[in-house]
């Protein structure tokens, strides 16, 4: 009887062995049931297409609960913009790559859709089905967050797979730089606030090199500035000392004159001249300080933030041959905001810092305004002949004698007034201030006919 417990003991593994298990390589029953298992097994070895199978397995098993409809709803909604952004890139640039290889190459491949449209096609869908993590039911969270991202993750890898088909084609340079527009179309249109970092390394595996291609294309081909703004920052996280700052600078500047040129987009143009800013390129910040101050006193009329630029650009380029046009503006701008007080400071150190230059001539035109608007009448005067007597040949001279013949018409002053308006008429025909010196003369020439109705005084 010693030996019975052994021989039980092999039956029992024998019927274990021969019932208990699967055949070799097979999955149990028990996990085949069990989808979302499939799915992280899947996921963590990396078989994309079958994770996201198994992972659609899991949502429809999700869905049958019929718990919350319209949340599944959005979830479809999401699922659909990202396949159909997929496909459409894709397809076109498999269709591309056919081409370059064809001895006759389809003449109307890039008619339908053109890169902007299926930018524009794209990014709709996509800002239309944004979903929040916080919106997933908790218990499902983890899941649904790492499905939707999966299912971006695995339109990426098909899209830069069918971009590299075009890459190693020998297409021209004509089907290659649209296969960039169309790919670029794909990249920042399927990815909010440029969370494509992902993306950019599969690129870049693809490329050898940076992808700061995107960045031309979107702004040249696809025709979409405004989207740099969320491009530029995940290329700079992904890219580093890599990305040229020459290209940098030269994208930042196409951007912002592409910005103001369009739509007059200041935010946008701003944006990126605080970016040029920060780079460490020959003079990169002077130039952008330069344009946020046009920007800032001329478009915006914001003058408080322009005397702040105009500040930081005297106290960092001293020597700059832009300093007097700088003061000059800031004075300007101060004189806007009616702080008369630092206006007449600004004015004060032009005219020591730079006596008997077109600048002085400004800033004393600019004092003389002060003192007319403060009715301070005879310094007003006396500084508009300053004006026009020591600096004749500034554009500021018949800007001071309208002033000052303006000034002698509201004090009844008619005689010396129309002295000063035919002085424009006689010397600066070619000014703009030269119209109305006329109109105010042919006034005074009428009222001369009736003596008694003019007041003149001598």
């Amino acid at each position: 009887m010693t030996g019975k417990p052994h021989l039980i003991a092999a039956l029992v593994a024998l019927c274990i062995l021969i019932c208990g298990t699967s055949t070799a390589g097979e999955t149990p029953a028990s996990d085949k049931e069990d989808p979302l298992q499939c799915y992280h097994d899947a996921l963590s070895s990396g078989r994309l297409t079958e994770a996201v199978n198994e992972g659609q397995a899991v949502l429809d098993k999700l869905r049958a609960t019929g718990s919350d409809p319209a949340l599944f709803t959005r979830i479809d909604k999401r699922l659909d913009a990202v396949r159909t952004a997929r496909e459409a890139a894709t397809n076109k640039l498999r269709q591309i790559a056919q081409s370059a290889g064809s001895s006759a190459p389809a003449p109307l491949l890039y008619v339908m859709p053109q890169p902007s449209e299926m930018f524009q096609k794209s990014h709709a869908a996509f800002l239309n089905s944004r979903i929040s993590p916080s919106e997933l039911p908790e218990e499902h969270r983890p899941f649904l967050t790492s499905f939707l991202k999966l299912s971006l993750r695995a339109a990426d890898t098909a899209v830069v797979e069918a971009s590299r088909s075009v890459e190693t084609s020998n297409a021209d340079p004509t089907a290659q730089s649209k296969a960039r527009a169309y790919l670029t179309a794909y990249v920042v249109g399927a990815h909010e606030e440029g969370n494509c970092d992902r993306v950019l390394q599969m690129l870049s595996e693809a490329t050898g090199g940076v992808p700061s291609f995107l960045a031309d294309s979107l702004l040249h081909e696809v025709g979409r500035y405004w989207a740099v703004r969320d491009l530029y920052p995940a290329l700079d996280r992904f890219a580093g000392d890599d990305w040229p700052v020459e290209d940098r600078a030269e994208l930042l500047k196409d951007t912002a004159a592409a910005a103001v040129d369009s739509e007059e987009d200041y935010t946008t143009a701003l944006w990126a001249y605080d970016e040029l800013a920060s780079l460490d390129a020959p003079g990169a910040v002077e130039e952008a300080l330069l344009r946020q101050i046009e920007i800032y006193s001329k478009k915006l009329y914001n003058h408080q933030k322009a005397i702040e630029k105009c500040t930081e650009f005297l106290e960092r380029f001293p020597s700059s041959k832009e300093v007097l046009r700088v003061e000059c503006r800031r004075a300007f701008c101060s004189y806007k905001t009616r702080d008369e007080e630092a206006t007449l400071g600004y004015i004060t150190e032009i005219q020591s810092d730079h006596p008997d230059t077109e600048a002085c001539a400004y800033a004393t035109l600019l004092e003389a305004m002060i003192y007319s608007k403060q009715q301070s009448t005879k310094p007003a005067l006396e500084k508009l002949a300053t004006v026009s007597t020591d600096y004749p040949d500034s554009a500021f001279a018949p800007k001071a004698l309208l002033l000052s013949g303006i000034i002698r018409l509201q004090n009844q002053d008619y005689t010396r007034a129309k002295e000063c308006f035919q002085r424009i008429m006689d010397f600066y025909p070619e000014s703009q201030e030269v119209s109305r010196a006329k109109e105010y003369f042919d006034k005074l020439d009428e009222l001369s006919t009736n003596p008694a109705s003019s007041g003149s005084r001598q």
